[in-house]
């Protein structure tokens, strides 16, 4: 806009100062008249004085520029810094039926005995003792056993465990003094503990 409007001037100027010179010119000065196309020449601006509006590298007013999309390797947390993802969880050992798995579900059938085998205890401190030998299904099964319901007070044995057609499976049998239980045990993998999924009386 200034440049427009300094342009306008100076072509006022020259407007002001060929009408005065056309004005007092006459033919006895010697000079030639003014000719009306030399004004016009002077009044039409050339190319070079009309300036051109410049290109917004922006683009038009109100157009939205596509957000950069993040990389998909990077990962940021709100604050915009990088996350570390943690170590990926080991994988789980397989399951293979051994003498030391045979001799953990022994052990693991014979404690679960011991515990089942007190009518004498309240219902609270029974189930406080017994439910860590029990599976997730098992506990749902006997935690509403009445303990005074257990015939067997207490556990004579523990015979060798067999596996009960996989290795994550087995069986125990334990001796009490009211009769020989079958305890049927199970694990999840090879790293895992056995749990107690049934205590049945044999006839």
């Amino acid at each position: 806009m200034r440049r427009r409007a300094r342009a306008a001037l100076a072509v006022g100027v020259v407007v002001v100062v060929v009408g005065s010179a056309v004005a007092h010119s006459s033919p006895e000065d010697g000079d030639a008249p003014v000719q009306p196309a030399a004004v016009a020449q002077v009044l039409s601006p050339s190319a070079g004085d009309v300036t051109q509006p410049a290109a917004q590298p922006w683009g038009p007013v109100g157009s939205a520029q596509p957000a950069p999309s993040p990389s998909a390797s990077a990962q940021l947390d709100a604050h915009g810094e990088d996350l570390e993802l943690g170590p990926s969880p080991a994988p789980a050992a397989p399951a293979q039926w051994d003498p030391a798995a045979a001799a953990a579900a022994q052990e693991a059938a014979r404690a679960a005995m011991v515990a089942f085998a007190r009518p004498d205890l309240p219902a609270e401190q029974w189930w406080e003792q017994l439910h860590g030998h029990l599976s997730a299904p098992a506990q749902g099964a006997y935690v509403n056993v009445d303990p005074r319901l257990v015939p067997c007070r207490l556990v004579q044995s523990a015979g060798p465990a067999q596996r009960a057609g996989s290795d994550l499976l087995a069986v125990v049998p334990i001796v009490t003094d009211a009769g020989t239980y079958e305890v049927l045990l199970s694990r999840m993998d090879g790293s895992s503990g056995w749990l107690v999924e049934r205590l049945t009386p044999q006839a």
